[in-house]
């Protein structure tokens, strides 16, 4: 964990890095975020929440490369340590879900507020509660969970951990213009502190099917795994829903590994798991890359020879087009922001 940013470009043989590095104004760990567009269209790397190395106090703001926004603690009092997230809305809204506070089951819209020229991003309504508290309220919060996106209208949350110790087991699915969730299979292994990411199957005869990955972490209390499962999930008109076979296990990681941050290639083709610890006392970290690819369902793993200068654990990994997005309909820069256009839920 340093304060300098990593970036490295996306080739055909795995990941190449640039010359240069970016540096944050903070050291934090345990934080959420994604790419979010402001008003002008501009795109955002925005981090939320965690804590700064050494605290044990939360990060109870919102930052972006230029940009840093104090939530109202009124409406925005908890903590979002170790809590997921997810980009929505076209690309304008991030949406978090968990957190290590004991109370800790709504979920939280961020999204660009303000004026135009200086708009901040900072809470925008809140969404449906957790679904694990509905089940299991003796288990009432989550936190290092996944969340992903299925496709354009459905997402899944795997698994988490609870601040009892336990490990959850369950995955939901949620179409996000209904915001209800849905039970879907049981992981074998409950597991937190996992990598997750969803691959479209290659194969002919499965091209409208999807595999999601559920990669390390831990499966119980000081133990980190290096066991993997997935599941497939099939289109169904504009949703992705179960296709009938539960949780299987796939091919373990080259080495154990939780905490490590994951990413998606856009055309879902590659999953890379970058970084992480390889000791649940966060004592050893890694440098490695690690690349994995499915035909048929055939998955596998690969090292990249493309390795971290610097260990990266806890921490967060964006995908950003190399050349300007096309208009997504982002309403142009012309005044004042639509408060509130979130309800609760």
């Amino acid at each position: 964990m340093d304060d300098s940013i990593s970036v490295f470009k996306i080739g055909e043989d795995g990941l190449f890095e640039c010359t240069h590095t970016l540096q944050i104004k903070k050291v934090l760990q345990f934080a959420t975020g994604g790419i979010v567009v402001d008003h002008q269209g501009d795109l955002n790397p925005v981090v939320c929440g965690g804590k700064q190395r050494g605290s044990q106090t939360p990060n109870m703001k919102c930052n972006s490369l230029s940009k840093s926004a104090t939530h109202n603690t009124d409406v925005f009092s908890l903590s979002i340590i170790g809590a997921t997230s997810l980009v929505i809305d076209n690309g304008d809204t991030l949406w978090i879900a968990g957190g290590n506070t004991a109370d800790k089951t709504t979920t939280e819209f961020i999204a660009a507020k303000g004026k135009c020229v200086d708009s901040i991003f900072q809470l925008d309504g809140y969404g449906p509660m957790l679904p694990g508290p509905q089940t299991w309220p003796e288990h009432n919060n989550l936190h290092f969970p996944c969340f992903e996106r299925l496709g354009e209208t459905t997402a899944i949350l795997v698994g988490g951990l609870h601040s009892d110790g336990w490990f959850d087991r369950e995955s939901w699915t949620i179409v996000i213009d209904d915001m209800v969730w849905n039970p879907a299979p049981l992981l074998q292994t409950g597991r937190g502190k996992h990598s997750c990411g969803v691959l479209r199957l290659r194969d002919q005869s499965m091209a409208d099917k999807k595999i999601v990955i559920a990669a390390g972490g831990e499966t119980t209390k000081e133990s980190v795994t290096r066991t993997v499962e997935y599941v497939i999930f099939e289109e169904d008109g504009d949703e992705m829903v179960f296709s009938g076979v539960e949780w299987s296990i796939g091919p373990n990681l080259p080495k154990a590994l939780a905490h490590a941050s994951s990413i998606t290639t856009a055309d879902q083709s590659r999953l890379f798991v970058i970084g992480g610890i390889v000791t649940s006392d966060s004592n050893q970290g890694s440098f490695s890359v690690f690349q994995m690819q499915c035909s048929d369902l055939q998955c596998y793993w690969s090292k990249l020879d493309q390795e971290l200068r610097k260990v990266s654990a806890m921490g967060l990994a964006f995908m950003l087009p190399i050349s300007p997005l096309p208009s997504r309909g982002i309403p142009t820069c012309a005044g004042e922001s639509s408060k509130g256009k979130h309800n609760k839920i």
